[in-house]
């Protein structure tokens, strides 16, 4: 993906002579604006995928990290949104129905949706989840919004096994805990506004430190 950038010569010579004013400190001021911009990015992350799932931001920044931040001698970071399953417990509104059954509502573009055979739980370890029977000689198949979970040894264990769709013999248990689609299939599908987002955010962002930079050592930069 190519992006052209246009700056006129006003802007050139100013950020000429913000670059001669601040000399070798540069590459702190490059290092500070990229830090910046990695917090803003997390924010306008969550903020995409809110648009699509129907999870408060706390639950989705959850599932985005910044594992590495830039520094003088690296002027590089980076921001991870981490590909996990999300308990069904999470999306707001989810909530027993009468007669049986938990309305869920995981996009925002969909109504909820009734899992009639689902019930909720409280563990003893405290977490309340969304949980299913399912039957001991069925092969559980993921789907794309209802998919992938974790079953569990007993109601109230604290037990966990992983499964990869099929359920190897000695974890096929009665009770299992449904999850849903990932943060990272999301911000994919959103990545354009992100992408986009970050280098408005970068631009913005080297600006002010490199002229709180020029501020601190005095230099009066004349306009063209």
């Amino acid at each position: 993906m190519n992006a052209n950038v246009s700056v006129d010569q006003q802007s050139l010579k100013q950020v000429t002579d913000y670059l001669r004013a601040i000399g070798g400190n540069l590459p702190k001021a490059q290092s500070r604006a990229i830090n910046r911009t990695l917090t803003g990015v997390v924010t306008d992350t969550a903020r995409e995928v809110g648009r699509v799932l129907n999870l408060a931001q706390k639950d989705i920044k959850e599932h985005i990290t910044v594992p590495r931040k830039a520094s003088v001698s690296r002027l590089s970071g980076e921001v991870l949104a981490k590909g996990r399953w999300i308990p069904l417990i999470k999306f707001r509104g989810t909530r027993g129905v009468k007669g049986g059954g938990v309305s869920v509502q995981v996009k925002k573009s969909k109504g909820p949706k009734i899992l009639r055979h689902a019930f909720l739980a409280r563990m003893k370890s405290g977490h309340l989840g969304v949980f299913m029977r399912r039957d001991p000689a069925a092969k559980y198949v993921p789907s794309s919004e209802i998919g992938a979970g974790k079953p569990i040894g007993q109601p109230a264990s604290e037990t966990y096994f992983t499964f990869p769709g099929a359920w190897p013999t000695e974890y096929r248990l009665p009770i299992y805990e449904p999850k849903s689609t990932d943060v990272v299939s999301v911000v994919k599908d959103q990545w354009s506004v992100i992408e986009r987002k970050a280098a408005e955010r970068l631009l913005k962002n080297l600006n002010q430190s490199i002229s709180g930079m020029v501020k601190q050592k005095g230099y009066v930069i004349e306009a063209a």
